[in-house]
């Protein structure tokens, strides 16, 4: 029961795990707004797609019109979801950053390194 109260969330986890950061992380070298918006475009329409007809259109009737209307409505997802990404990015961007000190960077840095090493000694 729980699963079905949650599968959006589960759904949305999937998708950004799946999907989304794979694809930013191969677009990172590129402008950060359109590797956004192809991240977005990739996960809505073909990662979204993908999972809703594993999960549901499968099971009906007629699955090839309801793909169809799937894609059209993942369009008009992905151009939002892109929109507000990029806007947030904007502003994320325009702010100044927050001023850190040495001691910080410092653990910062000794924190890093030892969270990297973990997986290195398993």
């Amino acid at each position: 029961m729980q699963l079905w109260q949650r599968f959006n969330v589960h759904l949305k986890d999937a998708q950004v795990f799946l999907f989304y950061t794979p694809a930013l992380l191969l677009l990172r070298r590129r402008n950060r707004y359109l590797a956004i918006a192809l991240a977005s475009a990739w996960t809505m329409l073909i990662g979204n797609t993908l999972l809703h007809i594993a999960a549901r259109y499968c099971f009906l009737p007629d699955p090839a019109r309801r793909i169809g209307w799937a894609l059209a409505g993942n369009a008009v997802l992905a151009a939002a979801l892109a929109a507000d990404l990029c806007y947030e990015e904007w502003r994320y961007r325009r702010a100044a950053p927050p001023a850190r000190s040495a001691p910080r960077r410092a653990l910062g840095w000794a924190l890093t390194m030892t969270l990297a090493a973990i997986p290195a000694t398993l």
